[in-house]
């Protein structure tokens, strides 16, 4: 119990995204019925997490630049890249930002 007492929550060196959002060994699922946007919000969360920009993650923001392995079971390749050319345009992504996302970003 003292473990508990004495641990830093507020500082907790193993956290990841956020405040405690998640934090080292945890994972990120979302999980929805069809046609909500799960894809649309997961690349945002991708790519801003990929460039530590708060502003495409409503503010759930990493610990440094998140290096991420994505395994996409729903959609194919062109929903992928439907998500990727939209959120990259909405956010006037420079080619340095998209390189930047394609070197810490793994897709499966």
């Amino acid at each position: 119990m003292d473990d508990l007492e004495d641990y830093p929550v507020h500082d907790d060196p193993n956290t990841v995204i956020g405040n405690r959002w998640m934090c080292k060994g945890g994972s990120f699922v979302l999980v929805s019925q069809s046609g909500v946007g799960k894809s649309s919000i997961q690349m945002q969360f991708t790519v801003g997490w990929a460039l530590m920009r708060k502003d495409m993650s409503f503010g759930i923001e990493p610990k440094k630049p998140l290096r991420q392995v994505i395994i996409q079971a729903e959609n194919d390749q062109g929903d992928v890249a439907e998500a990727w050319q939209d959120i990259t345009k909405a956010y006037s992504l420079t080619k340095a930002e998209k390189d930047e996302v394609k070197g810490m970003v793994t897709w499966r």
